[in-house]
């Protein structure tokens, strides 16, 4: 059912993950260097001074992630308006760390764990927005909108919005150009409509990578009418793509890859 071409990870330049502690990150982007651009840092809690003073003298770093929290309560006034990720084992610890962040108009993200979860940990540094594209005229079937044909019990297209949700995107983003589709899509996602959706699917992703948010490191691209892709394809790709070294992701079914939007900047 649906095209043969599957998802595929679309990525913008990728912000630089700033490593200031003695940590072994396995992750795409990481750097022992003081970056040239926008950035987020991963830093032990002995080593958040440093990473504090950092971020003060830098507006292009976007957020910091502790691994094991100081002893000591720092001042956290510089975070208003940033990510900040917590790791920590002790759970009282990492609670009233997180009220001291949550009172300095941090956007807090927190973990009980004693070692760094590379999944959790990868997903908040790398946020990866879904594109769906929706705005098809289904020209090779006759009747009625093939996204909104029935697929376990509901309009296919939820299905595909499900599979995106479920597998960690950040943000969902479906293209559409039928009031049909807004319809049946409600609320489920962000909708965007395509007026150019005639002249082809190079206009649908062109209107949805514009549409994403500018914290979204990429895009994972999606097609309405796949609803066979579930929520733990979606996550598998975003881990590969996460990894360090790694090189675009693109899903592959039956030995057939999908078509590879490819890497780097979005113009």
């Amino acid at each position: 059912m649906g095209s043969n071409r599957g998802p595929v990870c679309h990525a913008f330049l990728v912000t630089a993950i700033f490593v200031m502690s003695d940590l072994e990150l396995p992750i795409r982007g990481r750097t022992y260097r003081e970056p040239g651009g926008a950035h987020s840092v991963v830093v032990r809690g002995r080593d958040i001074d440093a990473a504090l003073q950092h971020a003060a003298a830098r507006e292009d770093c976007r957020g910091i992630a502790i691994i094991g929290l100081p002893a000591k309560d720092p001042d956290l006034t510089v975070m208003a308006g940033r990510k900040l990720f917590l790791v920590d084992a002790d759970g009282v610890r990492l609670r009233d760390f997180a009220e001291i962040a949550l009172r300095a108009d941090a956007d807090v993200e927190w973990i009980r764990s004693a070692t760094p979860p590379f999944d959790r940990l990868a997903d908040a540094l790398l946020p990866v927005g879904a594109v769906v594209l929706a705005a098809g005229s289904s020209t090779r079937m006759a009747g009625s909108d093939k996204l909104l044909l029935e697929f376990d019990g509901r309009p296919m297209i939820k299905s595909v919005i499900e599979a995106a949700s479920d597998g960690g995107c950040h943000q969902i983003l479906v293209v559409y150009s039928s009031n049909e589709v807004m319809q049946a899509v409600g609320r489920d996602a962000e909708l965007i409509h395509n007026p150019r959706a005639s002249t082809g699917m190079a206009s649908s992703l062109q209107t949805g990578l514009r549409a994403l948010r500018s914290d979204m490191e990429a895009a994972l691209v999606m097609l309405g009418d796949q609803p066979m892709v579930g929520s733990r394809t979606v996550a598998a790709l975003l881990r590969a793509w996460r990894q360090e070294g790694s090189r675009p992701a693109v899903a592959v079914s039956r030995g057939e890859g999908g078509k590879c939007a490819g890497a780097g900047a979005v113009g």
